[in-house]
Parts: C-alpha cells; structure tokens; sequence
C-alpha cells in the first residue's frame, strides 16, 4: 500500500508506522525546510536531542536503546536550485537526523 502525505500532516508516529518512507521536498534559500515541512522537522530534532540527552544521561550506549524509527527505511529526494550553495541541505539534514532515530537509508 503506498501513502501520500504532506509534510505539515505527519510526524514521527506516522513514519515509525510504515517499512519505507520516500519523502521528496524542496530546500528553501540556504538549506532550509520547506514552509510545509517546517513542523515535522522540528519534531524530528527534537526527538533527535531527546534521544541524545538520554542516552548520556543514563550512561549507555546508543545500540542499547530502541530507537523510535528502528525498521524504517527512508530515501529522500532533496530539491532546490543549485545557484543556492545549500541548495539541498534540508534533505540531508533530515536524512542524518532520522537515521539518529533509528532509521536506516534505502539508497547507500
């Protein structure tokens, strides 16, 4: 089954819910979050940090801790102008920040 969502109507849950996750977006000026896309990547560095804090307050180490995407593959297709020096900078972003939560990425 394959789901179309916009950006501004899911968040951490919905992703963790799905195998695969494609996400195509648009990078804005210098490597930012489309208008759309702004909630759910704030959700995801929080998450991100959430998980980060506990980890070094509880001591252990990162494999140790179930991590919200864990089984969630994403594949993100960033696009912009490339007259934008960080032309698609939110799509990698997004990518090293959702692999921090577990995820693992489709494409190598």
């Amino acid at each position: 089954c394959c789901v179309v969502r916009n950006m501004k109507s899911i968040g951490i849950k919905d992703l963790a819910m799905h195998k695969r996750v494609y996400i195509i977006s648009s990078t804005f000026g210098y490597g930012r979050p489309p208008r759309d896309g702004e909630l759910l990547y704030s959700q995801v560095q929080l998450e991100a940090m959430r998980c980060k804090e506990n980890l070094e307050d509880l001591s252990i180490d990162d494999e140790e801790v179930e991590k919200p995407l864990a089984g969630t593959s994403v594949a993100i297709a960033a696009l912009g102008s490339s007259a934008f020096r960080d032309f698609a900078k939110f799509g990698l972003n997004l990518t090293d920040e959702l692999v921090s939560l577990g995820a693992s990425t489709a494409l190598k």
